[in-house]
């Protein structure tokens, strides 16, 4: 996939699917679809447009985990400006004229929602008059529902700070996951038979702090895990950490990027009278969370580290 700046021309004619696509859900990998369709039946290159940078509320995955997604979808190209307030001050007509201009501009694909220019005042409506004095196509997606709900990147934000896992996972049409720098821990889960490796997450991540059936995909192998998000109380540290203890894996994984898919909520974060007591819950939680990881998931999550 070609990464393309907005202010800068590029060649070839182009569909250009428009929005944020910060989480990627179920409502914009139908908008992606539809966008490969209409190019290909107008003999154009799929392409879409979507912001850099940190947003109001903040993003459900990181930067280089979006694209990772985006290029996943099969678009050829994707144009990008940084959410700045050179961009906002754009009106709807002019930012629409920079794509048109700039990267030829034969058709738009949104969602009915879609709003854009400054103090976002400009939509569907105006797209399609613009469109229509130029000659260019627009396709308006319907919203997606789930639940009789519509699929939006706010509805998953809530979902995943409630824990619902599951029902996050159906909207995205993935397991969420989350990547990280693995780095040195306080190694109290290696003296407790328990070695863990430890994330340092540059990123806003909207868990709720508790224990998670997880998974990890390495050099190609799958493992089931057991992820701790939020504090160790029972050892006196008040610090949000996300802890992996990683199922039938030996190694050192120490500055290495790892990638957490988060399959279930297993229970709340809570402090156990002993260490033999948390020992015995943790060894729960590895029965939980196995049953949890090997059930479709596999599957799916080594699809997606292909």
């Amino acid at each position: 996939m070609e990464i393309l700046r907005l202010n800068e021309k590029s060649n070839g004619e182009k569909a250009i699917c428009l929005g944020l696509f910060d989480s990627m859900h179920q409502g914009h990998l139908a908008v992606f679809s539809h966008t490969l369709s209409l190019a290909s039946r107008m003999g154009i290159i799929p392409a879409c447009f979507t912001l850099t940078g940190n947003v109001k509320g903040g993003n459900v995955y990181a930067e280089e985990e979006r694209f990772r997604f985006i290029q996943n979808t099969g678009v050829s190209s994707c144009i990008t400006a940084p959410f700045s307030q050179k961009l906002q001050s754009l009106s709807g007509e002019e930012f629409l004229n920079i794509l048109v201009n700039n990267h030829s501009a034969r058709a738009f694909i949104i969602g009915e929602d879609y709003r854009y220019g400054k103090n976002a005042a400009w939509n569907v409506t105006h797209l399609n008059k613009f469109a229509k004095a130029r000659g260019i196509a627009v396709d308006v997606l319907p919203d997606v529902l789930y639940g009789g709900e519509k699929i939006s990147t706010g509805r998953i934000k809530k979902i995943l700070l409630n824990g619902e896992i599951r029902t996050a996972n159906t909207l995205l049409g993935r397991p969420y996951s989350v990547m990280g720098k693995v780095m040195e821990g306080r190694h109290v889960g290696r003296t407790m038979g328990f070695p863990t490796a430890n994330l340092s997450v540059s990123e806003q991540t909207f868990l709720k702090p508790g224990v998670y059936a997880t998974a990890c995909v390495i050099n190609g192998s799958f493992y089931p895990a057991i992820t701790n998000v939020g504090t160790a109380p029972t050892f006196g540290c008040e610090k949000t950490l996300i802890e992996t203890y990683i199922q039938g894996f030996s190694g050192d994984l120490y500055g290495k990027n790892l990638r957490v898919y988060f399959i279930d909520f297993l229970r709340e974060i809570k402090t156990f009278s002993s260490v033999e007591e948390l020992k015995k819950q943790i060894d729960q939680d590895k029965i939980t969370a196995q049953t949890h990881a090997l059930e479709g998931v596999k599957a799916r999550v080594l699809e997606i580290e292909q």
